[in-house]
């Protein structure tokens, strides 16, 4: 549209919320919004940008382009004013070659909607939650990576975003780079606060189509929460007090999501049962880690065992794992030993139970040896050379480790729990995980007997399968829409 005679365009100062924005998460009063990007990986953005302190672009000011002739746009923006449409630069991608693709955001008014247009089959803008990239649990950990990464391999056109809790140094940024994932800092404290409030406002305001949070989802625009499980609901007693305040807002954050996704159908059960306004929009499932698969097995060179010749137990060490019943029952059997230990991979974490004189004695002799962490390599030994795995956690939301264990040849006993019946079949051995008794028959049968037989047509979860359900249920978020049940 021309624009002869009539007054220069005015500039569209952000203001309100963006310019806060970023103000509020690096404690700078007077700081206006700004887009992050990867070096070399943002979306095309007009050049009316200055550099920040920490090597990311900050707007400066977007700028209304009018069709004129060719020209450079108003102060210093390299965005040609020779299409035929009138619309907004605001640095956030617009594609001035192909602006039937371009981000459109109304900067009047408190709505301030973004929403992007897309011709069909052109990429999808997703922010993820990046909060275990770099550390935390080791499942967390995995399952964010994991998730990425396949992802990127079977919709390489979608442009994929991480929000992590720290900037990355330069070799982590060069991985990203390879990985062709982007990614932004977040500031907020804890991971409720990034999710629900910084999430919210970068995907309300940024160029993303959707936000995928993990537990927690953003409050405001189009968001995607993976909820793991409902178990602080419905057996709080597994939990300690600030445990259960930190948890407690999923499920209020959950019912403004668009889509909500979980692991298992036994977990969505209880999602339900817990949260009756709450339905599912699909079960993923997970995958087993691609490194663990692939990794060169090395024994744990301080604990000097031989194959077959010890018990292996792997987890999170708190009350819900069952560790204590779990090691009463190991001594009591009289099949572990100083020369046959069991032994326990994993880090501490929140509830533990008390141990029994005797199982304290096992440890003291070295019947029982914990190891904490342990490298992949040495976690792929001691899962193909355990002569029993044992998991007798009282319940799970999913229960990645027995999963492990019987990909890579273990034989494995678990708890007779549904969701484990879900995802495990008839490929392992069951006991009741509170009576101890009943567990010491269940591992002395399991060590006599060998690794049962894999049943016919059973199929391990991927995490492909588990992205292609994501994607379908975000790409049409009605379709999949968990319903809001009124009470």
């Amino acid at each position: 549209m021309e624009y002869r005679g009539c007054p220069r365009p005015r500039r569209v100062w952000t203001g309100g919320v963006h310019r806060t924005l970023d103000g509020v998460l690096r404690h700078r009063p007077r700081h206006r919004a700004s887009l992050r990007s990867s070096g070399g990986l943002g979306d095309p953005v007009c050049a009316d940008l200055r550099g920040s302190t920490d090597g990311h672009s900050i707007l400066r000011q977007p700028c209304l382009h009018t069709s004129s002739a060719i020209d450079i746009g108003p102060r210093g923006c390299r965005e040609p004013k020779h299409r035929c449409i009138h619309r907004r630069c605001n640095g956030s991608g617009v594609d001035s070659h192909r602006p039937e693709r371009a981000t459109h955001r109304c900067v009047g008014g408190d709505a301030r909607r973004t929403a992007t247009t897309r011709q069909n089959g052109d990429g999808m803008r997703v922010l993820f939650d990046g909060y275990y990239w770099f550390g935390g649990p080791p499942a967390g950990i995995v399952i964010t990576h994991e998730k990425i990464a396949a992802w990127r391999r079977e919709f390489p056109d979608d442009v994929l975003t991480v929000a992590l809790r720290r900037s990355p140094t330069p070799a982590e940024a060069s991985d990203l780079k390879r990985q062709g994932v982007r990614w932004i800092r977040t500031y907020l404290p804890t991971q409720p606060l990034k999710n629900m409030i910084e999430l919210s406002l970068r995907v309300r305001l940024g160029p993303y189509d959707m936000a995928w949070g993990s537990n927690y989802s953003p409050l405001l625009g189009k968001s995607a929460v993976f909820v793991h499980d409902a178990l602080f609901q419905s057996n709080p007693e597994w939990f300690t007090a600030i445990e259960r305040v930190y948890l407690s807002p999923i499920m209020i954050a959950a019912r403004a999501a668009s889509v909500l996704f979980v692991s298992s159908s036994t977990e969505a059960a209880r999602i339900v049962q817990h949260n009756p306004r709450l339905a599912p929009s699909a079960v993923t499932g997970f995958g087993i880690s691609h490194a663990l698969l692939g990794a060169n097995p090395e024994p744990p060179p301080a604990l000097d065992l031989r194959p077959s010749s010890f018990v292996l137990s792997v987890g999170r060490l708190n009350t819900r794992k069952n560790l204590a019943t779990t090691l009463s029952a190991a001594v009591r059997s009289g099949a572990i030993s100083p020369s046959h230990p069991f032994v326990v991979v994993g880090p501490a974490n929140g509830k533990a139970d008390q141990l029994e004189h005797r199982v304290l004695a096992a440890i003291d002799d070295g019947s029982i040896r914990y190891t904490g962490f342990v490298e992949t390599e040495q976690l792929a030994w001691l899962y193909r050379n355990t002569a029993l795995f044992v998991y007798l956690s009282l319940n799970e939301g999913y229960g990645l480790p027995p999963l492990e264990a019987v990909r890579l040849g273990a034989p494995v006993l678990v708890s007779e729990r549904p969701i484990f019946r879900e995802l495990l079949g008839e490929s392992v051995r069951y006991c009741d995980p509170t009576d101890i008794d009943a567990v010491a028959q269940a591992i002395t049968l399991s060590l006599s007997r060998g690794p049962l037989p894999m049943p016919t047509g059973f199929e391990f979860p991927s995490w492909e399968h588990m992205v292609h359900t994501m994607r379908d249920a975000m790409a049409d978020p009605k379709g999949a829409s968990r319903r809001r049940l009124t009470s």
